[in-house]
């Protein structure tokens, strides 16, 4: 692949170029960083989303438990296949780091469908740490897509970094140490020529 001709004008468009990129570096690093930061944020509220999860299933499970030995497995049953077993859920756009992502919430509950005869107030508290459940997997499912939506920003744009660091600077760079090498030596040459014919002028002269 031929070079384009080492003239001053292309030395200073290569340097314009060199400038851009690195400006252009400079600013996909910064990024890199507030992404990094940003995915530790999520990551530690997924944590915490994932523990509130566990404590309120265990929450649950252990009321229902006490709950199903009082009232009788039968009855648990009864109230269980009369429940609803659909949820309406509402969907909330969310912009993190210039992308959308989406948030998602109980939009209606499901009604109570039996009465307080023949149940126990533990039925109740493990109904409720069971919504209360649900509400934290919603929450952990919005961070962990936010986390995976991170990610593959954070790879685009090490990937980006990469090129200018690897590929696009040394390039530039090489070529304008090229081109400066080149226009030192014509400046020498040229240099050296008139000198010759000033010399040759005085000699001349004589």
């Amino acid at each position: 692949m031929s070079r384009e001709a080492p003239t001053k004008v292309r030395l200073l468009s290569l340097k314009k170029s060199l400038s851009i990129a690195q400006s252009v570096h400079k600013i996909l690093k910064n990024k890199r960083e507030i992404i990094l930061l940003q995915l530790n944020m999520l990551i530690d509220a997924a944590e915490k989303a994932r523990k509130n999860l566990e404590e309120s299933l265990r929450e649950a499970y252990r009321s229902l438990d006490i709950a199903r030995m009082r009232v009788g497995e039968m009855k648990l049953e009864e109230i269980a296949f009369a429940t609803p077993s659909h949820l309406r859920l509402g969907v909330t756009r969310k912009l993190v780091m210039g992308f959308t992502t989406f948030s998602l919430h109980i939009k209606e509950e499901a009604p109570t469908t039996y009465g307080i005869e023949g149940t126990s107030i533990l039925l109740d508290k493990g109904i409720e740490n069971l919504q209360r459940s649900l509400e934290h997997v919603l929450k952990l499912g919005e961070l962990e897509s936010a986390i995976f939506r991170l990610i593959e920003e954070l790879k685009n744009t090490q990937r980006l970094i990469n090129a200018l660091e690897y590929l696009i600077i040394p390039r530039y760079q090489k070529n304008i140490k090229f081109i400066e090498e080149v226009l030192e030596e014509t400046a020498r040459e040229e240099f050296v020529r008139k000198k010759m014919q000033k010399k040759g002028k005085e000699r001349e002269v004589r």
